[in-house]
């Protein structure tokens, strides 16, 4: 029964819309302000990161004023080497840098003041150095040792670290309040996150409960209609009570049942049609079955006389294989030596790249001896910083000046020996370099083993000439016997057709037969009247 439906057209499509429109929208509104939480995360975080970038720095400035104040001493103590001095000048360009960069970095007000403070302060440790420098180029090392002994470069360094210090206070208190405030953002966020999923899926579950109530009717109905017609069942029809995709389904469906009732009434007047034209299609077939056997006995008779050509072609074919065996085991035999000179190449290659790779190892050994020299030129420069301390301190830097002596008695021991490590390294890397020259002269006997391997591949293409020939000769004879075998082959082919066209007859009539057999039986499975 079809039921006339609304005039209102509103697909599935439109309705879920509507139905999931809702929870969108609260989606949408939740990733909104989520995402105004993750910028203000991302920018408290930025925060975070420039104020522990400038803690960083401001203990690389700690770093370099103690370098130059240690590179200052080593001038004055080294009777004025130059490599001390340009490490006094690179130490002071450092940190100007850094100091610099600590600047840029830094916005709050306060710590920017304690910085001005720490500038003054760094400016008048810098000059004291200077007239250090400056005192031991005019009145000699002594009068230099002196004026750092007698002076107040120690109370100075104390009060450019108390500055550094009040400093990184400063910004340890900003950094604490950030990740606070970031902890805060991210609750935040966190909450309103969770309370627009939760809303949005429930707005999601009722609509999807409203939208499955409106259309459980329809699919109800179709489904009921879709079983009888399993059944083969052809007199129900579905009850359109929608005007949506749904209510297209059950009029097409009630459409589709109509147009099968249809046609199957007419399969079934021509089923016995078909029975009928199988019939007359067996006599024709029995017919041709009798002309296909004559004409296989007269097929047989000329197959007979090509017997004995065929026996000669096969004693030449046969002399052909043998020649073309010999080929075969002398190109083997050329392809194993061109595979194992090529081998022995590769394995040559291979061991000039390790021997490379042993003369890299040997120029890092050389590094990590320098490394150790220059750590050992550093320990020997603590020590004279040392010294002078000690001398500073009177009687009771007596010991600690014994100590320095035996840490600069190290250095210079240290010293001897990465100079014997180093002509060992030279030794090896001699050595590595006489290895190489032997790969060398292998690889060169392998070329030539490799032309000797050539030689044999143009001995193999000699003999390919000569079995090409025999197979000309071959091919000659079988034109002999092409006339004879085409006879053959034309009267076996009327006869396969023949027999084939007897055979294809009778099996089509056999499934004509069957087939309108089948049809008949595939209908009375159906009910096309009302019962």
């Amino acid at each position: 029964m079809t039921r006339t439906a609304s005039p209102l057209r509103l697909g599935l499509r439109s309705k879920l819309a509507l139905g999931f429109g809702a929870g969108v929208v609260v989606l949408v509104v939740a990733s909104t302000v989520s995402y105004r939480g993750a910028s203000t995360m991302a920018s408290t975080a930025d925060e975070v990161e420039r104020t522990q970038q400038v803690l960083r720095r401001i203990n690389l400035v700690e770093a370099k004023v103690n370098q130059a104040e240690s590179a200052s001493r080593g001038y004055v103590i080294t009777d004025g080497a130059g490599e001390m001095l340009a490490v006094f000048d690179q130490a002071l360009e450092d940190l100007a840098a850094d100091l610099q960069a600590v600047t840029d970095a830094t916005h709050d007000e306060q710590a920017l003041a304690l910085l001005g403070e720490l500038r003054a302060e760094l400016d008048t440790k810098v000059a004291t150095m200077r007239s250090v420098i400056d005192e031991r180029d005019t009145a000699g090392s002594d009068a230099a040792i002196a004026a750092i002994a007698d002076g107040d470069s120690i109370e100075q360094m104390a009060r450019v670290e108390a500055s550094i210090a009040a400093f990184q206070d400063r910004e340890r208190e900003l950094l604490d309040e950030r990740q606070a405030a970031a902890h805060d953002a991210a609750s935040q966020t966190r909450s309103i996150t969770i309370i627009a999923t939760v809303v949005g899926a429930v707005v999601a579950i009722a609509a999807a409960s409203l939208l499955a109530r409106s259309i459980t009717r329809a699919v109800t109905s179709l489904r009921a209609v879709s079983g009888r017609l399993a059944e083969g069942d052809l007199t129900t029809r579905v009850e359109v009570v929608s005007n949506d995709e749904l209510g297209d389904m059950a009029r097409s469906l009630n459409t589709a049942i109509d147009s099968i009732s249809e046609v199957l009434g007419s399969i079934a007047v021509s089923s016995e049609r078909v029975a009928h034209s199988a019939a007359e299609l067996s006599a024709v077939s029995a017919q041709l079955d009798a002309a296909a056997g004559n004409s296989a006995d007269q097929a047989n008779t000329v197959s007979a006389a090509t017997v004995q050509i065929s026996t000669s072609i096969e004693v030449v074919a046969a002399s052909a294989e043998e020649m073309t065996a010999t080929i075969r085991e002398i190109a083997t035999t050329a392809s194993t030596s061109s595979d194992v000179a090529t081998n022995a190449g590769n394995v040559a290659h291979r061991a000039k790249g390790l021997v490379a790779e042993l003369l890299d190892s040997s120029a890092r050994i050389g590094e990590v001896v320098r490394l150790i020299s220059s750590v050992a030129d550093q320990t020997n420069l603590l020590a004279l910083n040392a010294t002078i301390e000690a001398a500073r301190a009177g009687d009771a830097g007596k010991g600690f000046a014994v100590v320095a002596g035996e840490v600069k008695a190290l250095a210079q021991q240290t010293g001897e020996a990465t100079g014997e490590i180093s002509s060992n390294v030279s030794a090896i890397q001699t050595k590595v370099e006489q290895v190489t020259d032997a790969i060398d002269a292998v690889v060169q006997v392998i070329s030539e083993i490799q032309e000797s391997a050539s030689t044999i591949a143009a001995a193999v293409e000699e003999q390919t000439a000569t079995t090409q020939e025999i197979g000309h000769n071959v091919s000659d004879v079988a034109a002999g016997t092409g006339s004879i075998s085409q006879g053959i082959s034309e009267v076996s082919t009327a006869v396969e057709q023949t027999a084939g066209a007897a055979t294809s007859i009778a099996d089509a009539s056999t499934a004509l037969r069957d087939l309108a057999g089948d049809l008949q039986g595939q209908i009375r499975r159906f009910t096309l009247t009302a019962r």
